[in-house]
């Protein structure tokens, strides 16, 4: 027996003695390609070592390695991806990827190169507000602080999008302007400048008091007709879009669209979710919570569904004929107007609305939005950058060319290397959390997953990008992606937005919230996937 027990423990000794070899050696030529590719590619260190976590994660799933390491929480149960790529959903419209242009914004080269660089499709100019303004002269009837700006000149706007490689999309002075002066700014810019404008908006929020153009919808509708009229004549190739209340305003929509959809190729709407600040304060807080902020993108299914029912209700006839856009909107209204020492926090600049901008994105996507204008472009309140801090002086101050906000990033990441095609996808087994409506009836209500998926192909390339979203401040989450009928090569690449926690900010401390790259390997048709906490993960892979 003596010899039998020691005959057993010698070959338990031996194949652990194996096994701790290989894990070894495995681990060793893992930490010498990692340090090569830190050697080579230093600005790639930090998400070289998250690359080892996720491999380790692999690993421990096939019982080598505990649930726990490097300080991490239990690991969840698994969430599994199931993709597509061959199939088809629609194509996705390059022009969600848009933002606001105001006269005030810096017409400078850096400024212009940011643009192209952050991958903005499409600019809205004046960019909201009804100021009167008069495309000709440049001027603005009630706004002379405009007057003389940067981009107040239309072939200024001209230049800047063309730099920036982004289209136009005009809105037209319904408050001091003529039918007949609209028609001539669509011939001037279809046929004069050769620079074709294909989307015109009547009007900014003519539903609500607090804008000069406020009038009642019947006044509004006939407006409609008499612009939508004389403007087509100009050019009947160009879409007229008219405002759209939403939940807020569920009379003036009703109205719109019983007495002008005949004349509406669009309909415009502005979304702001959350106003929870100092005049709205919201369980006893001026800021929002970082959850409440991200779950109302999933608010949008709702929104467009129901203009989609307005339409079938009141319209029929113009079902699948005008689409929804959304030509203003953010996550959040807690910033203050000026902040000259970078002194202030607030949600809008925050990691949390950067998240919540690529759900929104993805939603876009999922619920077929054509055009979207995130709000706005430059500006210390909601801009992408700064710039044009109101107690500057009347020429504000200039942008410091390196403070960018995470919700810039959060647009870079799907402008850029997002595909063109959505394709069926299907993730299951998220945790949920339940999140209230606040006094906004266009926030969400409802359970919100703390991960999800977008998964899109790139119509002229074998390749796909899978968006994967972690909401929870704490937890990572791993997921197992199903690549389907086709073979995937074996190494793809990852983007990943991320900082310190969901409340990190970019004002006052430039780069702690940014997107780093880094390479995956030994990919498989179906493999494993650690989404970090509070990250948005964009992967792409070939065939």
């Amino acid at each position: 027996m003596k010899n039998s027990f020691q005959k057993n423990n010698f070959i338990v000794l031996l194949w652990g003695m194996i096994v701790g070899i290989l894990v070894t050696t495995a681990g060793m030529v893992f930490v010498l390609i990692a340090s090569k590719t830190v050697r080579d590619h230093p600005e790639h260190k930090s998400i070289i070592w998250d690359k080892m976590a996720t491999s380790l994660a692999v690993l421990k799933d096939r019982g080598v390695f505990s649930s726990k390491s490097r300080g991490q929480q239990d690991v969840h149960a698994m969430l599994e991806l199931t993709v597509h790529p061959l199939k088809v959903v629609r194509p996705i419209s390059p022009l969600i990827y848009g933002s606001n242009l105001t006269a005030k914004t810096e017409f400078e080269m850096d400024v212009a190169k940011f643009a192209k660089e952050t991958g903005v499709s499409i600019f809205r100019f004046p960019g909201s507000s009804s100021e009167g303004y008069h495309w000709q002269t440049g001027k603005f009837d009630f706004n002379d602080r405009f007057d003389n700006a940067p981009l107040s000149k239309i072939e200024n706007v001209i230049n800047f999008c063309e730099i920036s490689g982004a289209k136009l999309l005009l809105q037209v002075n319904i408050e001091s302007g003529t039918p007949q002066e609209a028609a001539q700014w669509v011939k001037y810019m279809s046929q004069q400048k050769g620079s074709y404008v294909q989307y015109w908006e009547l009007g900014n929020e003519v539903y609500g008091d607090w804008e000069r153009n406020y009038m009642p919808a019947e006044q509004y509708a006939g407006l409609v007709k008499d612009y939508a009229l004389a403007m087509k004549e100009a050019d009947p190739s160009i879409k007229i879009g008219a405002n759209f209340g939403g939940p807020n305003f569920p009379l003036f929509d009703e109205t719109l669209m019983k007495l002008s959809a005949p004349h509406i190729d669009f309909v415009s709407y502005h979304w702001y979710p959350n106003h929870v600040n100092k005049s709205h304060p919201y369980k006893e807080s001026i800021h929002p919570f970082p959850e409440d902020l991200m779950a109302n993108a999933h608010n949008i299914g709702y929104m467009v569904k129901r203009v989609d029912d307005f339409i079938a209700k009141y319209a029929p006839e113009r079902k699948g004929k005008m689409e929804v856009s959304f030509l203003e909107w953010d996550g959040s209204w807690d910033a203050p107007a000026s902040d000259l020492n970078y002194s202030h926090k607030a949600m809008m600049w925050s990691l949390a609305n950067a998240i919540f901008y690529a759900d929104t994105l993805g939603q876009f996507v999922r619920h077929g939005v054509t055009v979207a204008l995130q709000y706005d472009f430059q500006e210390v309140m909601f801009g992408l950058i700064r710039g044009w801090d109101k107690e500057a002086g009347w020429s504000g101050d200039r942008w410091d060319g390196q403070t960018i906000r995470p919700k810039a990033l959060a647009l870079q990441l799907f402008a850029r290397y997002f595909g063109d095609e959505l394709v069926e996808s299907s993730l299951s087994g998220s945790p949920v959390y339940f999140n209230e409506r606040d006094w906004r009836a266009d926030s969400y209500e409802g359970d919100v997953p703390y991960v999800t998926a977008y998964v899109s192909r790139f119509s002229k390339e074998n390749k796909i990008a899978v968006a994967l979203i972690n909401k929870h401040a704490d937890d990572d989450f791993v997921v197992k992606i199903s690549v389907k009928e086709v073979p995937l090569k074996a190494s793809g690449r990852v983007w990943i937005l991320n900082g310190p926690d969901l409340k990190s900010q970019n004002d006052g401390q430039q780069g702690l919230v940014k997107i780093e790259k880094y390479k995956l390997q030994d990919i498989k048709d179906e493999f494993l996937y650690k989404v970090p906490a509070h990250t948005v993960n964009m992967i792409q892979m070939e065939w």
